[in-house]
C-alpha cells in the first residue's frame, strides 16, 4: 500500500492517486500547497493532455470532480460539470502562460489571416 504524499489516502500501486489524481515521485518540498483552480475540462481525455503538458514542467496537477458528478461521471462516462483541473498557487502563473502558449502554437503563423 501506497499513502498520497498529497490527500494522505492509502491506495495500490498506481500511476496517480485514485483519490485526488496526485502522482507521486513530484518534489513538493515538504511543504502544504495552496492549491487553484487553473481551468475546467470536459473529460479525461483532456485531463490527461493537459496534466501531462503540465508535468512535463515540473507542475504538480491534482484532478477535482466535485459532488454528484463523480457518481455521474461512473454511469455517464464524463461528468456533467467538468473536471476541474488545480495547480499549486505559486505555480499559477507559470501553468497558465504554459497553457496559453501551447493553443498559440497550433496554428502555424502563415495559416493566421489578420
Amino acid at each position: 500500500m501506497i499513502e498520497c504524499s498529497n490527500c494522505k489516502a492509502s491506495y495500490e500501486v498506481e500511476e496517480r492517486c485514485p483519490k485526488c489524481g496526485f502522482k507521486e515521485g513530484l518534489s513538493l518540498a515538504g511543504a502544504e500547497l495552496d492549491w487553484t483552480l487553473l481551468t475546467t475540462v470536459a473529460n479525461d481525455i483532456e485531463f490527461g493532455m493537459v496534466a501531462g503538458l503540465l508535468e512535463m514542467a515540473n507542475i504538480p496537477v491534482i484532478r477535482e470532480v466535485k459532488g454528484v458528478d463523480a457518481y455521474l461521471q461512473v454511469i455517464l462516462g464524463v461528468p456533467l460539470a467538468g473536471i476541474s483541473v488545480l495547480v499549486p498557487r505559486g505555480k499559477y502563473e507559470e501553468a497558465l502562460e504554459l497553457l496559453n502558449s501551447s493553443a498559440d502554437e497550433d496554428v502555424p503563423e502563415e495559416e493566421v489571416k489578420e
